[in-house]
């Protein structure tokens, strides 16, 4: 009988694999309807926004803007770097949304592209773990094969009398082989 923490964690894999396909699908569809629908601005780079991870520091661009209804908006990038790919005075061209225009970015090939390879990355990422996932729930369900079924590639192959491997078929006795050159 296999152990029953195997069925659950393979059931977790799985689970987090569907779960990283359904968002970067999530971004996937974002990244093709959000521009559809957003209005375009001119915007300034007002500040740099440093933020520090595993002792990397990235500067997010804090980008101000005004919407059609001559709204001032103010928003934070979502990517960042190091170095600043923005200084503060540079001007930008705005994506936003017109019913929430706080959800904005900026439209640069940069950002479009870094959107696509996150989305991207999820996908892929979470379709090798749902593979790996499914994989292992079969093997934890399949009941066991009768007699012990085939020999697992991770035990050692059987030892023959005498202390000496078995490898390969035999070679033929008193054939016909090669002849020594003289």
């Amino acid at each position: 009988m296999k152990p029953r923490w195997l069925l659950l964690v393979s059931i977790g894999v799985l689970l987090a694999g569907v779960v990283l396909v359904g968002f970067g699908g999530y971004q996937a569809v974002d990244n093709l309807r959000f521009p559809a629908k957003a209005r375009h601005a001119a915007g300034m780079v007002t500040d740099l926004e440093a933020s520090s991870s595993g002792g990397k520091t990235t500067y997010k661009p804090v980008v101000r803007f005004v919407t059609a209804r001559e709204q001032v908006v103010k928003f934070t990038s979502n990517s960042g770097s190091n170095p600043p790919a923005y200084r503060a005075g540079d001007s930008v061209k705005v994506l936003y949304d017109p019913g929430n225009p706080r959800k904005a970015r900026i439209d640069s090939l940069r950002e479009r592209m870094l959107g696509w390879f996150f989305a991207i990355l999820f996908i892929v990422f979470g379709l090798g773990l749902a593979l790996v996932g499914g994989a292992l729930v079969v093997a934890a369900v399949r009941p066991a094969p009768p007699g012990g079924g085939r020999r697992s590639p991770f035990r050692p192959a059987r030892r023959r009398p005498g202390g000496r491997r078995r490898r390969g078929r035999p070679a033929s006795r008193g054939g016909a082989g090669p002849t020594p050159a003289s």
